[in-house]
């Protein structure tokens, strides 16, 4: 169970660490993305940097359903074989 944990905890924060860089590195589309926005924004850096992180979350949250579908399958297998 701890080894599920690990791992759950190892994926948010390398997904959040994920999308945080992909944001810092593509701040060069900033001045576009704001023009395109439509509403002035008050920090369009920070409104940048938030929404990928937002936007990974979903991928980090599907990476963590299917490590946590393939631990439930392999423990799973573990119990069957325990109790033959």
């Amino acid at each position: 169970m701890s080894a599920a944990v690990v791992a759950g905890v190892a994926l948010l924060f390398g997904f959040g660490a994920l999308a945080y860089g992909f944001a810092v590195f593509t701040e060069a589309d900033v001045p576009g993305f704001v023009s395109n926005w439509g509403k002035p924004l008050e920090n369009p850096l920070a409104f940048w940097r938030v929404g990928h992180m937002h936007n990974f979350s979903y991928l980090g949250g599907g990476a963590g359903a299917l490590v946590g579908l393939s631990f439930m399958i392999w423990c799973g297998g573990c119990e069957r074989k325990r109790h033959s």
